[in-house]
């Protein structure tokens, strides 16, 4: 069954599944396939989360990288003798582990990683996002902001720009955020340009659909008009009926006249024969 929100399965337009799951500011996400295997990439997630939970003792909170590291180390260890880990996953892959040791157990079996940090309060926006990224790079992009966010809201505010900036640009894809000097004079321009521009088009174009769509649209007779007009043809079909009642009786009431003043005339002339 497809579930929305940030665990689960998502369903596609093809028909196809991926199972997906969020913990300690990182999300994970494997590859469309069947619902079958979706499934088991959904039982592997979630006993990855269990198990990084247990190992971190509560390092969902804490800026503590390295105490992350040995968490998802330890559990990538168990997890590679465990049974929930199923051959059906890495068959056909034929992904090559490259990078560090952390990064070797996601890339085996197709696993993308990013980060995903509520920041409603400092930024006003629901969900903040990275790139996909290998794990080690998320690990640090989150140490960076969490520690950014503890100092407030000007030093949260120049790491979410870095971070911004690290989107725009194939060459920073590592997931370190920049000095401030550095994206003081690109990223933030470049940023709020896009997004009046953005703003600009859409105050174009929207009247402009909306005159189309008003010659489009199909004249509409009131109610109030149309009753009026049957009301009229009510009263002229009356009239004539009413006309035409008036002449039959006017017809029928002059023969009985005639016919009763020729009776006595008639009675007279036959006595006399």
């Amino acid at each position: 069954r497809s579930v929305k929100g940030a665990y689960g399965l998502q369903r596609n337009r093809q028909g196809l599944f991926r199972a997906k799951i969020s913990f300690a500011h990182i999300r994970f996400y494997s590859c469309f396939t069947i619902g079958s295997v979706a499934v088991e990439y959904h039982i592997l997630l979630v006993r990855l989360r269990q198990l990084v939970m247990v190992n971190a003792q509560r390092g969902t909170s804490s800026d503590s990288i390295s105490e992350l590291f040995e968490a998802f180390e330890a559990a990538f260890a168990i997890l590679e003798r465990e049974a929930v880990v199923s051959t059906n996953l890495c068959s056909g892959l034929g992904l090559q582990s490259s990078g560090p040791e952390l990064n070797h157990f996601l890339q085996k079996f197709g696993i993308r990683s990013f980060l995903s940090m509520r920041a409603q309060r400092l930024l006003g926006s629901t969900q903040l996002s990275s790139p996909v990224l290998p794990l080690v790079d998320v690990l640090t992009l989150r140490k960076q902001l969490l520690l950014a966010r503890s100092q407030g809201w000007q030093s949260f505010r120049n790491a979410c720009f870095g971070l911004l900036s690290s989107q725009d640009s194939d060459s920073s894809r590592s997931g370190c955020v920049p000095p401030p000097d550095s994206f003081n004079a690109e990223a933030r321009p470049s940023h709020w340009d896009r997004r009046r521009k953005r703003r600009l088009t859409e105050a174009l174009y929207k009247p402009r659909e909306k005159f189309t769509a008003t010659l489009q649209r199909k004249p509409k007779v009131a109610a109030s008009t149309t009753a009026d007009i049957a009301f009229e043809r009510l009263k002229i079909a009356s009239s004539a009926t009413e006309r035409a009642l008036a002449a039959c009786k006017g017809k029928g009431g002059l023969g009985i006249r005639r016919r009763s003043r020729a009776g006595p005339k008639l009675r007279e002339a036959h006595w006399l024969r």
